[in-house]
């Protein structure tokens, strides 16, 4: 019984942590008068092509997709004994 207990409140904690990743990770509108504000008070730095391959950066386009997410968990399906 304790056992089921656990796993129980383990899978409702897993989904917990999942449901506040994906509304974390959504995307956001910002305003452009806080983008620019924003960007003033950066440190820029730019960097020559040969520093770009020196330093092993690659640029890519960012696009939206959805994120698929499964997880696997060891365990048997029974039918539990202690029912009517």
């Amino acid at each position: 019984m304790k056992k089921n207990l656990i796993n129980l409140l383990l899978m409702i904690l897993i989904l917990q942590i999942g449901v506040f990743t994906f509304n974390a990770c959504s995307p956001k509108k910002e305003n452009k008068e806080n983008v620019t504000k924003q960007d003033t008070n950066l440190n820029i730095v730019h960097l020559d092509p040969s520093s770009i391959k020196i330093a092993g950066i690659k640029v890519e386009e960012v696009s939206m997709r959805k994120l698929n997410l499964s997880l696997n968990f060891p365990g048997k399906v029974m039918p539990d004994e202690n029912t009517n």
